[in-house]
């Protein structure tokens, strides 16, 4: 063999060393590639998920009335199934979640509150019947009676009007009869209705204005037409006894 048959050698295999690396090297860049695309795939498809679930957080909150729904700070199960506050007994609210509840029900406004049902039992006027869970009602203890759909300039008993609710009525009352502007404005938009809804004074209110279905309830500090007809919209006819406009 020639001295340059023996120069030869070398070089043709440093030749295919350099290939084998070079090809090494190009499917080390495409894996590196198909990685970079794959997680960015699943990033985006991620990133998406979350956007759904946020959107249809949304939706599910605000519902399609667009108003915002919570479920309220309430008392005990039992207090909700109708054992007086301090009631003795396991289960029975304490002072503090008393006072818990009553505090909580100050705030937010405009916000719809979800209460427990308390029931569709009839009572006689003037009975004694545990506590309602709502200030004012929106479930629970009340007469075979109900209160003539409109408005009224004298107080009706809540428990007259809950029958109204659990008939998918919709209760609006105030607490100062003598904000004769507000009165004017709630009796104005009350009788676009023909029925169903129901407008009367109720001093014992924490707020203002108190706009109540069944199990439903929405307190605002001053008139706003556009959140009242909206719960109206939403939650007129939705009261457990279906009853004909």
């Amino acid at each position: 063999m020639s001295q340059t048959d023996k120069l030869k050698k070398p070089a043709k295999r440093q030749r295919r060393e350099a290939a084998i690396a070079a090809k090494r090297e190009a499917r080390q860049r495409e894996q590196a590639a198909r990685r970079r695309s794959a997680l960015l795939t699943y990033g985006g498809l991620a990133v998406g998920a979350a956007l759904v679930v946020a959107v249809v957080v949304i939706v599910n909150l605000r519902g399609r009335s667009g108003l915002v729904e919570i479920d309220a700070p309430t008392l005990s199960a039992r207090a909700a199934q109708g054992a007086p506050a301090g009631a003795p007994g396991a289960g029975a609210p304490t002072p503090g979640e008393v006072d818990a509840a009553a505090g909580a029900e100050a705030s937010p406004r405009g916000v719809v509150k979800r209460y427990p049902s308390q029931g569709v039992a009839h009572i006689r006027l003037g009975d004694s019947h545990p506590p309602y869970n709502s200030n004012p009602p929106t479930s629970g203890w009340h007469t075979p009676e109900t209160a003539p759909w409109g408005a009224h300039r004298r107080e009706i008993p809540d428990q007259v009007i809950v029958h109204n609710l659990e008939h998918g009525g919709i209760w609006i009352s105030y607490r100062d009869p003598s904000n004769t502007e507000l009165v004017d404005r709630l009796e104005t938009l009350a009788g676009r209705y023909r029925s169903k809804v129901i407008v009367t004074p109720r001093p014992q209110n924490d707020a203002p204005i108190a706009v109540a279905a069944w199990t439903r309830l929405m307190k605002l500090d001053e008139y706003d037409e556009d959140k009242i007809v909206r719960f109206i919209e939403a939650y007129r006819n939705r009261g457990p006894e279906q009853v004909p406009d």
